[in-house]
């Protein structure tokens, strides 16, 4: 069973740039079979056409993205991430984070993402994955029903956790440099003082609790 890992772009970028944008970056990376896809998103969504692009994993900047701490992943952790992951974007469709990418001005919440359910469900389809899933919870309509998925919820002193983006990047980190592919491994899950509570296994989907008594400060611990 192959491992995903399933996340998000973000609505923020670094200042890092790499090369001067054009519509011919439709056609490179990973996914470059949704070139005449995200060709036609592209003019659906009327997204303003930005000057400058570089490689996703550089300059997507939010609590997620920053909390991976990808610049200081060793070298062998970093392409695991690159392998293994597909990053949702409205206009791209699907995306590795070593793919190129323009910062465009366009949303990345689950409306704009819509145009690529079909796709994203064929593409989940054709294998046997088992998909870690780092998505906020709006996005679960977008998921196909016929994968096994991994779901994480979280929880600080007996009470949900509002906002999980920092927590679920330490989660993926944690699972990425230890290599987490089997159900047996989950317990092993810890950071901070989070560890795993309880392991809901169901049909297609696996809902990994993690509970914390919130000895450390999580906004403090994680973006550097």
């Amino acid at each position: 069973m192959r491992v995903l890992y399933l996340t998000r772009c973000a609505n923020k970028f670094s200042a890092y740039e790499e090369f001067d944008c054009t519509e011919e970056f439709f056609k490179d990376g990973k996914f470059s079979f949704l070139e005449k896809k995200r060709k036609e998103v592209f003019k659906l969504l009327k997204a303003k056409k930005p000057k400058k692009g570089a490689s996703l994993w550089r300059i997507y900047k939010d609590k997620f993205w920053e909390g991976l701490h990808m610049h200081v992943m060793p070298k062998a952790v970093k392409e695991r991430i690159f392998e293994r992951t597909i990053v949702l974007h409205p206009i791209m469709g699907m995306l590795s984070p070593e793919d190129k990418v323009c910062k465009w001005e366009i949303s990345c919440q689950p409306k704009f993402m819509s145009p690529w359910k079909e796709e994203l469900s064929k593409y989940l389809s054709n294998d046997d994955f088992l998909v870690f899933n780092f998505l906020p919870s709006s996005f679960e309509k977008l998921i196909p029903k016929n994968i096994k998925i991994v779901n994480f919820k979280y929880s600080i002193k007996d009470k949900p956790l509002r906002d999980s983006s920092l927590v679920k990047a330490y989660t993926m980190r944690y699972i990425v440099e230890k290599d987490i592919t089997s159900i047996e491994d989950f317990k092993k899950i810890n950071f901070l003082d989070f560890t795993v509570e309880g392991i809901k296994e169901e049909t297609q989907s696996i809902t990994v609790y993690m509970t914390s008594e919130g000895k450390y400060s999580i906004k403090k611990a994680g973006i550097i």
